[in-house]
């Protein structure tokens, strides 16, 4: 298909001479909108950032090479419709019927509808749990520094739900029963360079296989966690504070790359996948920040920490340092124009009077602060509720076919099938879970038992 007959689909006729069918498209693409050709090279398109023309990517070893040839499906009802209207018109019965007729496949609309059945029709109005301290804070520091305690001090002193950090195999790993860790499971069959490491085992040997396979689960449990904690908050109206939320993991793999911790294809491979959730949840309206000397930090790394801390090739002075100069000089500049920031040592934290009092004199009314917190309609926060909890939706965002464009996640071609093969003459194999990407969203309820603050 050339550019030129891409773009004669802005007004387009197919005739069926068989069936004396003519189908009109009632979509049109703008006049100022490109259409890439799909057998010459688009030499005004941005370059990707992974190479799909010279790497030997998996897909084209075992698919292509063997004979899979997309180019074979695409024939002349290769095509793809869409129909539109305004609000309130009924369309589904007319796009499964041309659809059946045609013989395409139909898409139904996102179905948000047994939401407004059961929780907005039925008088539960998210808009009504709002008040004043319906707020999301979020507590930072450099690695080392023990914020738990001042979280949990806070919540309770101001009545928000404190959320701790991530507890990755709780969350990711662990079936519902508590028996069987997958991450244990996986490394008893899969080959060296295939092994998914816990923190304490990265710590040891941060190599960058390691990397990718603890920071991927990591950002899918950082994520689920904040998607849960919001929910809560739209849920009840109780505020809440976490600790080292989501919106920590940039400078965290912005550090990670720059020791070389993280290899640059895993690098954008990572942040790909944070950018396209970033839109799809609520930056908080403040940030504590807790400031400790790097020197400090170590030092008591090396005298308190734990026996892998001490161990640690990731802990060292040159990265706490950096990671220090990374919070204030470019992380912290930047969260400041989306919301407060609050800036302590560790002793000022000890109480928390003068800490409630600075809380109390800032302005969270502000629109030009909090652009994510608009309300524009009360439907449109509806609908963001309901996609907090729209188990499908983030399933889709975390699809694990784009682990096929990373090299650190290719393993040997028959791994994986003799791994599988002798994985189900294990009994843990028949592990039972109700995490949110194994199970389809409509097999389901929302769970709440992964979540360390339930």
């Amino acid at each position: 298909m050339s550019s030129g007959v891409a773009a004669s689909l802005r007004r387009i006729f197919l005739a069926n001479k068989q069936q004396g069918l003519v189908i009109v498209s009632t979509c049109s693409i703008p006049q100022n909108h490109r259409t890439f050709s799909m057998q010459y090279k688009d030499t005004e398109k941005a370059a990707h950032p992974f190479d799909y023309v010279n790497k030997n990517y998996n897909y084209f070893r075992h698919y292509y090479l063997g004979g899979h040839y997309t180019l074979a499906n695409i024939h002349d009802n290769t095509l793809f419709f869409h129909v539109e209207s305004n609000f309130g018109v009924r369309r589904s019965d007319f796009v499964k019927r041309l659809a059946d007729h045609i013989g395409f496949l139909s898409v139904p609309k996102p179905d948000l509808d047994h939401y407004f059945r059961h929780y907005y029709l039925g008088g539960h109005y998210t808009l009504a749990n709002i008040h004043d301290n319906t707020l999301f804070f979020h507590v930072e520091s450099n690695f080392g520094v023990r914020r738990s305690d001042f979280v949990k001090r806070l919540a309770d002193h101001i009545g928000f739900l404190s959320v701790p950090k991530p507890d990755l195999d709780r969350m990711h790993f662990v079936d519902e029963t508590g028996t069987v860790n997958t991450r244990e499971f996986h490394n008893d069959y899969c080959l060296p360079r295939d092994h998914m490491p816990s923190p304490a085992e990265w710590h040891l040997n941060p190599n960058a296989h390691a990397s990718v396979r603890l920071l991927r689960p990591l950002l899918q449990t950082m994520s689920y966690q904040l998607r849960m904690g919001l929910s809560h908050m739209f849920s009840t109206g109780q505020g809440i504070v976490m600790d080292r939320s989501y919106w920590s993991y940039y400078a965290i793999l912005n550090i990670l790359r720059d020791f070389g911790y993280v290899s640059q294809d895993s690098y954008d491979f990572l942040l790909e996948y944070k950018v396209s959730i970033d839109y799809s949840l609520k930056m908080p309206r403040l940030i504590i920040f807790i400031d400790k000397d790097p020197h400090a930090i170590w030092e008591d790394i090396q005298k308190n920490g734990k026996d892998y801390q001490k161990g640690s090739k990731v802990y060292s002075l040159e990265l706490l340092q950096a990671m220090d100069r990374m919070y204030k000089e470019e992380w912290l500049p930047r969260m400041s124009t989306y919301c407060h920031i609050l800036q302590y040592n560790e002793n000022e934290i000890k109480t928390l009077d003068d800490v409630v009092f600075d809380i109390e004199q800032l302005n969270f009314d502000d629109t030009n602060k909090f652009p994510d917190w608009r309300l524009t309609v009360d439907v449109e926060l509806e609908r963001f509720r309901a996609q907090l909890q729209d188990e499908h939706f983030w399933t889709r965002m975390f699809n694990v076919n784009r682990l096929l464009h990373l090299s650190e996640w290719w393993t040997e071609p028959n791994a994986q099938k003799t791994q599988l093969g002798l994985m189900k003459y294990d009994p843990r194999y028949y592990w039972t879970t109700n995490n949110w990407d194994i199970k389809p969203f409509f097999q389901r309820y929302q769970s709440w038992t992964r979540l360390p603050f339930y």
